[in-house]
């Protein structure tokens, strides 16, 4: 059993990395908070998919460039380190702000960061 490619766009749905208001795959998107470890995981998937499709369509290559920058430019704390907590979909904290709490561990984000910078030097990406 190969893999098997919706007609629709998988990832919007699942890391809102894209939304519009047109439904995916699941139906409409009920909630577009950007919480940073499925955003950080979302990442592994998206590199995958390129690897195996990369040659037919870029469109999870692009996926993934628009969630890293999303990443970058709203929930990795330039100034001090770290990633913040959810944001919406603009890239706006939600609650606090606070980057630590009894829930929140750097597992997902260094996991989520290990295997695509193995998977972007195998593929010898340059950028």
């Amino acid at each position: 059993m190969g893999i098997v490619r919706f007609p629709g766009t998988l990832n919007q749905g699942v890391f809102a990395s894209k939304i519009s208001a047109q439904a995916d795959v699941f139906g409409p998107v009920h909630d577009a908070i950007k919480v940073w470890w499925t955003q950080a995981e979302g990442l592994n998937p998206l590199s995958l998919m390129h690897r195996r499709f990369g040659r037919e369509t870029d469109r999870d290559g692009e996926a993934f460039r628009h969630q890293w920058s999303f990443i970058e430019s709203h929930l990795i704390d330039s100034e001090s380190g770290g990633w913040f907590s959810p944001t919406d979909r603009e890239g706006n904290l939600e609650g606090d702000g606070r980057k630590a709490s009894q829930w929140k561990a750097n597992y997902h984000t260094a996991r989520g960061m290990m295997n695509v910078v193995r998977m972007l030097r195998e593929e010898g990406a340059s950028d």
